[in-house]
């Protein structure tokens, strides 16, 4: 792994999780032979973004021929060959067994994929002119190949900060190429983000957006879950050494800061409750984007040694009371130490009709009533306060 490769992977895996972070991928299509699959690849159950790197040396001939000549060759000619080679592979030889960060094997399989997302980062020696470099590569085959300096995505990734969002930024960006291509193209990058942080795709893009990147509010504390899910495997009781958890952080990371912010509050709710073992029905909310329900559910002190059927029997009920295919259900319970024990679980099946349930939950209807609600992802500040 190059030093590139290697600080793309360690961003990666802190703002995306180990879980769902690959550093430079090989397989063995025979046993004879040894391909790349990718410089680096996130991949979260139907979401993924694949990437090539290429870095120029510091001591290489600095003239303005030179340099252009290595961005023709190296960025445009070899990475955005070795992303169709990628997508190939995916095609002919998936699924293809690769290792996480966390030192997991996963098998990755094109055809769980909804979103594809190609992109090529490089990094070139810093110059008192920095040349104007191309955005994008149409490939024929492969369609649209995203071009990033390394700077601009690291600065990408500080800014939009989940996963989600990520991808929504690239396909935004691919929007912007087809609608606008004149302004993409000669644009800066934080422009670029905040015109997609103004959220109107039929508006021109202009330097002015990057006001919209410049008064973004930090409200990180308010939603950000990392610090519980990139523990969740050393706090498990269950699937020591397995990737069956998987399905219930995959849930999680998937969420936009704005669902992030619904589930905090939930979360923090619960642990206040527990702690005061106070009765309270159970919190919930569904993600229409990613058709996942969540219910939170607060338990009594005494009904600690009954927590995991009534989380079973409580998530089962929600999925089935929201007509979902998927849920996650976490139940809080205060420990006499003073500490908490959460638990969580999945139930993931395609909905039916059960007459057992319908019974059961019009005799005793657990949940609280649910209403939509329109969630605002992107707090904005000025000096007067947030608009």
């Amino acid at each position: 792994m190059t030093a590139l490769e290697d600080a793309v992977s360690r961003t990666n895996e802190f703002y995306f999780l180990r879980e769902f972070t690959f550093p430079a991928v090989t397989f063995a299509p025979t046993s004879r032979s040894e391909l790349e699959l990718a410089d680096g690849i996130i991949w979260l159950d139907d979401l993924a973004v694949v990437f090539q790197m290429k870095e120029r040396d510091g001591t290489a001939d600095r003239s303005k021929q030179a340099r252009d000549k290595w961005f023709e060759s190296k960025v445009i000619g070899r990475a955005t060959k070795q992303i169709r080679d990628t997508i190939n592979y995916l095609h002919k030889h998936g699924p293809i067994s690769a290792t996480n960060n966390y030192g997991q094997t996963v098998l990755l399989s094109q055809r769980q994929l909804k979103t594809l997302h190609k992109v090529v980062l490089f990094k070139e020696p810093a110059t008192a002119e920095p040349p104007r470099r191309p955005k994008y590569h149409k490939s024929r085959t492969v369609g649209l190949v995203h071009l990033l300096p390394l700077d601009d995505y690291v600065g990408i990734v500080r800014s939009l900060l989940t996963l989600s969002e990520i991808s929504e930024y690239l396909e935004w960006r691919e929007m912007l190429n087809s609608s606008w291509p004149s302004e993409a193209e000669a644009l800066p990058e934080q422009s670029l983000v905040g015109h997609y942080l103004r959220g109107e795709k039929d508006a021109k893009p202009s330097l002015s957006d990057v006001v919209n990147l410049r008064v973004l509010q930090d409200d990180i504390d308010a939603w950000d879950m990392t610090g519980i899910l990139t523990k969740f495997l050393e706090r498990t009781m269950d699937d020591i050494g397995g990737i069956k958890y998987h399905l219930i952080i995959q849930e999680v990371a998937k969420l936009h800061r704005g669902e992030l912010r619904l589930f905090k509050e939930r979360f923090v709710a619960c642990m206040e409750a527990a702690k005061a073992s106070e009765f309270r029905q159970p919190y919930r909310f569904t993600s229409p984007r990613t058709h996942c329900g969540f219910v939170f559910i607060p338990l009594q002190s005494e009904l600690r040694e009954v927590r995991r059927t009534a989380l079973a029997n409580l998530t089962a009920a929600n999925k089935y009371d929201q007509r979902l295919d998927k849920c996650i259900g976490l139940s809080f319970v205060r420990d006499d130490d003073g500490w908490f024990t959460v638990d969580w679980c999945a139930h993931a099946t395609k909905w039916e009709f059960d007459e057992e349930m319908e019974s059961r939950l019009a005799k005793s209807y657990p949940f609280r009533p649910v209403k939509e609600q329109i969630v605002y992802r992107y707090p904005f500040k000025t000096d007067g306060g947030e608009i």
